[in-house]
């Protein structure tokens, strides 16, 4: 297996096993790639383009998350996630 592949892998399974729920909150694993992009600054367009989406399903998923953490910016998302003990991780899988 090539390391982009194996990287890849790495990444599902932390996303499946480990990151799918964090604080007590449930989270799909698409809802957790974008969390990692966002912890790593990257604006909703710039996001769609790396995981081969549309931006308003991006900007979707923003919405969902600041639902489910009942928060209203990317800011608080960061913030949520940064005093969360999953932060480490989401730092390294992107």
């Amino acid at each position: 297996m090539s390391a982009s592949l194996n990287k890849k892998k790495l990444s599902e399974d932390i996303n499946s096993e480990f990151l799918e729920k964090i604080n007590g909150i449930n989270f799909t694993p698409r809802e957790i790639d974008i969390i990692a992009c966002l912890v790593h600054g990257r604006a909703a367009k710039t996001i769609a383009y790396f995981l081969s989406i549309a931006s308003r399903t991006v900007e979707t998923h923003i919405r969902n998350i600041m639902r489910k953490l009942e928060c209203n910016s990317q800011e608080s998302i960061r913030n949520f996630i940064e005093k969360s003990d999953k932060f480490l991780v989401l730092k390294i899988i992107t």
